[in-house]
């Protein structure tokens, strides 16, 4: 045993200490004297508070290791050291864990804040963007209706456009395309669609005669028709005020239209396209539904007052455009064209179908996040830095102990060593020495010449690495067993090193060596045992059967019933895979009928030729049996030479051995009873007997069947 010696606490160790654990306070005291100041406090303070709890914590319990009452090194030497070891890292880890965890949080909360702000501002934006729009379209509205009010003034009785009006038609027509660049042209289309009189550079529409003469409500209420036209030179957009016209002091429909084409390029484009941010990663969008498709109008600030238009189908709902037709005003997550992440804000123009759309991509909402990540990421990176300082000056100053810790596990393995050897290493049976995680330490003699590993293989492995696949689903489960009191006892499989697989039965306990906790198991193969076991079953099934058997005797009333009767027991009770009685034919081919068949036969029997004569297809067991009259057992169909003709087929119905018994009356052989099983090798002597009693109770039973019928008797009631 090692003699008992303090835990040295050096002055090099103390002051170390000390500077670190004075430097981590400055840390805490400086990031809480900058988020005092800062707008955020009360939001940070809930965050900074229990990090700082957690370095008092830390740095008190340093303290204590420091100072506080030593311990010797005794024999639980080691396991002390280990967990005041482990203990240390665990509160370093607790510590630097709860400032990752904690500054991760806050900046989290301050990515979210800022990401809302900003939401919020981009609502905003749209909305007045939208007001925008809703206010150009107003004040163009009532400019045509006061356009409108002057032609119908001067429509008097007598004076129509071809006599006299032009002239004065002519000047309110270029007034109104002088007010403004946007204005295009200005057109008075009668009620039958023709064009009466047309100033501007652009025609009449199409699509403004169909408004125009398209039933409506109101009759005499404005319509607003926005179109967007493919030119050579790009995209262009136009917006029509259609203005009925009548004569004055009439009733009655509108005898004119006034239609006036506008480009809203010029004035409201610009205007939208101004972003308040002064950023190049939003964009401003007019999207309405075309259709299967949104009809995208994008001013782009690159080319000046032209635009950009883009049909885009419904089932791309990440992008902006079909969002907004979608789902409508709010503010959505999405990708651009670009597959570039974006946020949008949507907001509905007033009295069409129209919305307005702001959308800046996700990397807008970074850049004020990245001025928080490097003020929160320096000092978590401090905090944890001084407190690692912190802990390599605690491990530094007990290193001498480490040194003795080291020593003591020497001595503690020597003695194991000799334990182990006192106790297993001679045993019968196998004996594995494992650490409580399931490490393999030692094996004995036998669990080497069991599973075929060296002493230092064994080494190398762990107790699962000695369970099949199948066996690791209860690893947990019979791992605890061990922990008990009395230990456990279990049943599982087990491996070799050649991958050949053996049950085992497992005895395990938990031992104590020098203070020290392992696991011991001693593992007996009982794969003997198992066999004896499913011998025992399989007779047990084959007695069945016989009972069966017995009780049939008395309740058939035919051979073809008995025949069939012992078939089906054969097979559902004794559990083989297929039996058929077989009886002799007295022709030139000797050939045999099959009265009765259960189990898997799938054709096999009736493409057999199985004879009872001469040739390759009368020297299978069934056919030696009635020419001999002997039982013949086959007990490997892959490897029994006699078996060629039928081999291919058999393996196909896992037909693995065979036994032929004959039938006999009088001491003439008039049949046999063949039974099929699935296993090679599954005729043994005791089983043979049981099958060959089987066979003698169905002559028996045939005998007594045709005795009575001779007599003139009748078959007993079922």
């Amino acid at each position: 045993m090692i003699s008992s010696k303090p835990l040295p606490t050096t002055r090099y160790g103390v002051w170390s200490f000390s500077i670190a654990a004075l430097i981590l306070i400055a840390v805490g005291a400086v990031a809480f004297h900058l988020a005092a100041t800062s707008s955020s406090f009360l939001k940070a303070l809930p965050w900074l508070v229990p990090m700082g709890v957690t370095g008092l914590i830390f740095i008190a319990y340093g303290l204590w290791i420091l100072f506080g009452p030593k311990h010797a090194l005794g024999d639980d030497g080691a396991l002390h050291l280990r967990q005041q070891t482990r203990l240390l890292i665990l509160a370093f880890g607790a510590f630097a864990g709860t400032a990752v965890t904690v500054g991760g949080l806050y900046f989290g909360e301050v990515a979210d804040t800022l990401r809302a702000q900003r939401f919020v501002q981009q609502t905003e934006i749209a909305g007045l963007k939208a007001q925008l729009v809703e206010k150009w379209l107003l004040e163009r509205s009532v400019e045509v209706q006061q356009l409108g009010t002057a032609i119908d003034r001067l429509q008097q009785p007598g004076a129509a456009v071809e006599s006299g009006g032009e002239p004065v038609l002519q000047f309110l027509f270029a007034e109104m395309l002088a007010k403004s660049a946007d204005r295009r042209s200005v057109a008075l289309v009668d009620a039958d669609g023709k064009v009466l009189f047309h100033v501007g550079d652009e025609p009449v529409q199409e699509d403004e005669i169909k408004a125009a003469m398209a039933p409506a409500a109101n009759p005499m209420s404005m319509r607003i028709v926005a179109t967007v036209r493919q030119e050579a030179s790009g995209a262009v957009a136009g917006v029509s005020f259609i203005q009925p016209v009548v004569l004055s002091g009439s009733r009655g429909p509108a005898k004119a239209f006034l239609t006036v084409r506008m480009n809203p390029a010029p004035t409201l484009f610009r205007e939208l396209d101004q972003w308040p941010a002064g950023g190049t990663r939003s964009q401003v969008m007019l999207v309405r539904r075309d259709g299967d498709n949104a009809l995208l109008i994008l001013p782009s600030r690159e080319i000046g007052t032209d635009l950009k238009s883009s049909l885009v189908p419904l089932k791309e709902d990440k992008r902006p455009a079909v969002q907004a037709v979608l789902r409508g005003e709010g503010v959505h997550d999405g990708i651009d064209a670009m597959g570039h992440p974006v946020f949008s804000a949507v907001h509905a123009i007033a009295n069409t179908p129209w919305f307005l759309v702001v959308a800046s991509e996700e990397a807008e909402l970074d850049r004020p996040v990245r001025r928080s990540v490097a003020s929160i990421g320096l000092y978590i990176a401090a905090t944890v830095a001084v407190s690692g300082l912190m802990l390599f000056v605690l491990w530094s100053t007990q290193r001498s102990d480490y040194l003795a810790m080291r020593a003591h596990n020497v001595e503690a393995r020597s003695a194991l060593v000799q334990h182990f050897q006192h106790m297993v290493l001679q045993a019968y049976d196998i004996v594995l020495l494992m650490t409580p995680d399931g490490h393999i330490l030692e094996a004995n003699a036998a669990a080497a010449d069991a599973y075929g590993y060296t002493s230092d293989e064994f080494r190398a492995l762990t107790v699962r690495d000695l369970r099949t696949p199948q066996a690791f689903a209860r690893v947990g489960e019979q791992w605890k067993l061990a922990e008990t009191a009395d230990g456990g006892r279990y049943e599982t499989e087990h491996r070799r090193k050649n991958g050949t697989v053996f049950p085992v039965e497992v005895s395990a306990n938990v031992v104590d060596v020098d203070g020290q906790r392992f696991r011991q198991e001693f593992v007996r193969d009982i794969s003997k045992r198992r066999t004896l076991e499913a011998e025992v079953k399989r007779l047990s099934r084959v007695l069945r059967a016989l009972q069966e058997a017995n009780s049939l005797l008395l309740r058939a009333r035919t051979e073809d019933e008995l025949y069939h009767g012992m078939c089906r027991a054969i097979v559902e009770v004794g559990g083989y895979r297929m039996a058929n009685v077989a009886l002799a034919n007295d022709d030139a081919q000797k050939s045999v009928t099959f009265a009765a068949v259960a189990g898997v036969d799938d054709g096999y029997l009736a493409n057999s030729g199985i004879g009872w004569g001469e040739g390759p297809r009368a020297e299978g067991p069934l056919g030696t049996a009635i020419r001999t009259g002997q039982v013949q057992i086959n007990q490997n169909m892959a490897a029994n030479p006699k078996m060629a003709p039928w081999r291919d087929e058999a393996l196909k119905r896992n037909f693995q051995a065979s036994i032929s018994l004959p039938l006999k009356l009088d001491g003439q052989t008039f049949g046999a009873l063949t039974i099929y099983s699935e296993m090679p090798n599954a005729f043994d002597d005791e089983e043979v007997a049981f099958l060959t009693q089987f066979a003698g109770d169905i002559s028996y039973g045939v005998a007594a069947l045709r005795a009575r019928k001779a007599a003139g008797g009748q078959p007993p009631a079922a």
